[in-house]
């Protein structure tokens, strides 16, 4: 139901992009960034959360400002050392503080982890606006965010059906006993096979084709890309002893549950989509 709701408004507003899609992007990186700090306090570290909070959703917005991976940089560059300065300053007034150093650095971490990944998805869905195409006609960097993130959705969806039918040998026992080599397998089969199919729509854009090749090379490394997330975000609820981040999706866990890949994934995203035209 979740899935049902919530993605024709995401296509909905990523299709809108601009202010609308940056509005959304952080307010979700506020609210997994508050998961995030809910953690850390777990295991005994404080960060300043209003800072890193607003910090996170701050980064999103500057590339709603400035969807320019070059400008947005800059920005955030010189945001995240202020977050660093005035973290540092308000931690030093705080009395019998015994973790310093790891709250400050939890305090910058958290925007540079959430907030500032999270913005990949206005810089690619503008890539096409930066290129030369026009901004009346929005349906190029809506596609390539789909790719993006659709190669990713469907490794997952089959990781996790594949695994619960036929999954007999851990893949990180220790980190998520769920998640079996058999289902990773599947997962990046799937997703491989997904950025392919998605090459074969996308082959004709104007100003960002992506062949079927250069496609499946993408669905690949995304796929990898966003396992490595998931397990990330397994090792961090670990070491927390909590077993979901959050409750606000409901079957879904928290906003941090279900964004973990896109951590990994959209920043390697813009990456590959910069490095297409070699690929194909």
């Amino acid at each position: 139901m979740v899935a049902v709701i919530g993605l024709p408004l995401f296509v909905l507003v990523l299709y809108l992009g601009g202010w609308y899609l940056g509005a959304l992007v952080a307010l979700v990186a506020a609210q997994a960034t508050r998961e995030l700090f809910a953690l850390a306090s777990a295991v005994g570290v404080r960060p300043v959360g209003w800072l890193g909070v607003a910090a996170s959703a701050g980064t999103v917005l500057l590339a709603a400002c400035e969807p320019d991976f070059a400008e947005w940089g800059a920005r955030v560059l010189v945001l995240l050392l202020l977050v660093g300065l005035v973290s540092s300053g308000v931690l030093l007034r705080r009395s019998g503080e015994h973790s310093f150093l790891a709250s400050a650095c939890a305090t910058v971490v958290a925007p540079l982890y959430i907030g500032a990944t999270l913005s990949f998805a206005l810089l690619i869905r503008h890539i096409p606006e930066a290129r030369g195409a026009s901004a009346e006609l929005p349906w190029e960097g809506t596609m390539l965010v789909l790719l993006a993130l659709g190669v990713v959705w469907v490794g997952d969806s089959a990781a996790y059906f594949v695994g619960r039918a036929v999954g007999r040998r851990r893949l990180a026992p220790r980190l998520s006993p769920g998640k079996t080599v058999e289902g990773s397998v599947a997962g990046l089969v799937a997703a491989t096979a997904t950025g392919a199919l998605m090459g074969l729509a996308l082959q004709d854009l104007a100003t960002a084709p992506i062949s079927p090749m250069a496609g499946a090379w993408m669905g690949l490394v995304l796929g990898a890309a966003g396992q490595f997330g998931d397990l990330t975000e397994s090792l961090l609820k670990r070491d927390a002893g909590i077993k979901d981040s959050g409750t606000l999706l409901p079957g879904h866990g928290g906003v941090l549950d279900r964004f973990d890949a896109t951590f990994f994934t959209l920043p390697t995203a813009y990456a590959l989509l910069q490095l297409a035209p070699a690929l194909q």
